[in-house]
């Protein structure tokens, strides 16, 4: 009973590992079908020419079939089919065909084998960056950035090279059954016990590292995504690197999980070699004990065997070396299933995906936006706001101040539909928040941060990001809003000109007016802008609160700031904290 349910719950993950490879390769079934078809095609031509050795062999030493069982008379059927006196031309045109075939073959089922692994890569990369693009912000919140840079870009390539491996490994197993075939048919009994032999060693060989390659796949994600988070952590706090002198700290965690990872790798590589060298020293044994039966047992002679003892062990290495790539790349396989295990519940198991386009299209803010009652906490059990009630005037100016970690930017988050509020409500146009679809509310809404993000395009694209649709006409008044248009038309090639990653062509106020004229491109009906002259200096902080001042009485502006000159000109100032209270400038302290 024991083995028939461990037989079971084999049978069972078999299916299910299956199923999810299936479910991995949805889009490319097709392309996975001919490709089958082809790699059968190209093992069929290499062992239908290895089968002609023994014939061509016969023919140039004029030996007879002899005991070659079966195979004699496909043999005799092969042979009738040539002209009378020039059988030996004939089955060298035959074999060079066959091998031409599968040459060929060879030549394309590599092609298509990289081609069908990259396009799966392509796949399912696409799909996870969309995945994260969409997902809740409070689940990315918590996943540390190497992580989802990990799964994005070297789990798909891993998994990609999986796949390489699988299509080998099952262009080598059609071969083997081939060419095993080839062999029972030429000498069954011989090749029934090189099978059993055969299968007992690997029998061992499984056994013994039976679980191994799994558990070295286990701990090469965990000692991969660390790296990456350790290599992430450490280019983008780079500054505070330099800053604190702490190049040893650093050089010693990322050298120590390459470390752990390389004495990893090295020990797997290893491992992966015994059963290369254990299934040849097989084989070994197996030709001498053949030599020596002839010999000794059946008392033969040897030499009256050659020409089948020659093509038997020929045939039989070639499919012994076969089998020996399939145990070892069955233990490079499984290390790399964690891998493909992963992508598939990456894919399967979205987690609280936002829903963009269910709900109430906001056109635009018709009346105040008014909190009543709002408490939130973060999933860690940590309380930001305990029913705070706040009016938000239409058309007019709004500052939120408060010391760091009080909750301000917590506040803009729930504005912006990325945290939803645990009790109260959010009403505007006397509709709850919650009840307007996310595309179309964070289509009025133009937001600009503290340090924007600028991405590696040029001035032009960085601008229409804000506003896909907005013509260059569009983007350049935008960009005079934001005084921008006076550096960007000074750039090398005006707004044509690559920014760079992050901006670095920029200063920092530069960047920052180019985040304005993406923000204003967008013809927002709020605005909020999170501490946006808190890292400039004073001339681009002067530029900017010129165009922020601009846009009042065109929309509703929402401000965080420390600086007393930043919201002097606000027509209504809150104090954000567990309660949120209206004050007056006069009690604001210039922070």
């Amino acid at each position: 009973m024991a083995e028939t349910a461990a037989f079971s719950k084999s049978a069972s993950s078999t299916i299910g590992k299956v199923g999810k490879l299936l479910s991995l390769i949805a889009g490319r079934r097709r392309f996975a079908l001919f490709l089958l078809f082809a790699l059968f095609v190209g093992a069929l031509a290499e062992s239908l020419g290895l089968s002609l050795v023994l014939p061509l062999l016969n023919s140039l030493m004029g030996v007879g079939q002899g005991a070659q069982g079966q195979f004699a008379d496909l043999v005799t059927g092969v042979l009738d089919l040539l002209p009378k006196g020039a059988q030996i031309e004939g089955l060298l045109v035959l074999f060079a065909i066959a091998f031409l075939i599968k040459g060929i073959l060879l030549v394309v089922n590599r092609g298509l084998t990289a081609l069908f692994a990259h396009r799966l890569r392509q796949d399912w990369a696409t799909k996870l960056l969309r995945h994260y693009l969409h997902a809740d912000y409070a689940y990315l919140d918590q996943m540390p950035q190497g992580a989802l840079i990990q799964n994005v870009l070297n789990e798909t390539q891993i998994g990609g090279k999986v796949m390489t491996n699988m299509v080998d490994f099952i262009n080598k197993l059609i071969l083997s059954v081939l060419l095993f075939g080839v062999l029972l048919a030429v000498h069954w009994q011989a090749t029934l016990i090189i099978g059993a032999v055969t299968f007992a060693v690997l029998a061992l060989i499984r056994r013994g590292l039976n679980g191994y390659s799994l558990r070295f796949g286990k701990i090469r994600i965990r000692l991969s995504r660390q790296i990456a988070e350790v290599a992430t952590e450490s280019l983008h706090s780079m500054r505070q690197i330099k800053l604190f002198d702490a190049y040893a700290q650093r050089h010693e965690v990322f050298h120590d999980r390459l470390r752990r990872f390389a004495e990893a790798a090295a020990i797997f590589q290893a491992v992966s070699e015994i059963p290369k060298q254990m299934t040849e020293l097989s084989v070994i044994i197996m030709v001498a004990g053949a030599l020596i039966w002839v010999q000794q047992v059946a008392g033969g002679d040897v030499q009256s065997v050659a020409v089948l003892l020659g093509f038997f062990i020929l045939v039989a290495q070639r499919l012994v070396s076969n089998v020996t790539y399939l145990t070892s790349r069955r233990m490079v396989i499984g290390s790399a299933l964690p891998s493909l295990h992963l992508i598939y519940q990456l894919l399967k198991d979205a987690p609280n995906r936002e829903n963009l386009d269910e709900g109430l299209t906001f056109d635009g803010l018709e009346t105040d936006l008014v909190c009543q009652d709002v408490t939130f906490s973060y999933a860690d059990g940590r309380e930001v706001f305990d029913g705070f009630d706040l009016t938000i005037e239409k058309g007019r100016t709004t500052a939120l101040i408060g010391p760091s970690g009080a909750g301000k930017s917590t506040l803009v988050d729930i504005l912006t539909g990325f945290r939803r509020p645990q009790r109260g409500s959010i009403t505007l146009n006397g509709h709850q928040i919650g009840d307007y679809s996310l595309a179309s509310l964070r289509g009025r809404i133009g937001y600009l941060t503290q340090e924007p993000e600028i991405f590696d395009d040029t001035a032009m694209e960085n601008i229409r990001l804000g506003q896909p649709g907005a013509t260059d006409e569009d983007c350049m008044a935008a960009a005079r809003l934001a005084h921008a248009d006076e550096f960007i038309s000074q750039l090398p090639q005006g707004y044509l000109t690559q920014v760079g990653d992050r901006g670095k062509a920029l200063s920092v106020g530069q960047r920052q007016r180019l985040a304005l004229a993406r923000v204003i491109v967008r013809k927002p009906d709020i605005f909020i802008f999170d501490e946006p002259t808190s890292a400039l200096d004073h001339e681009s902080e002067r530029l900017v609160q010129d165009s922020v001042r601009a846009l009042v009485g065109e929309a509703t502006v929402i401000m965080i700031a420390h600086r007393l000159s930043t919201i002097e000109h606000a027509d209504a100032i809150y104090r954000v904290g567990r309660k949120v209270e209206k004050i007056a400038l006069a009690d604001v302290d210039d922070q």
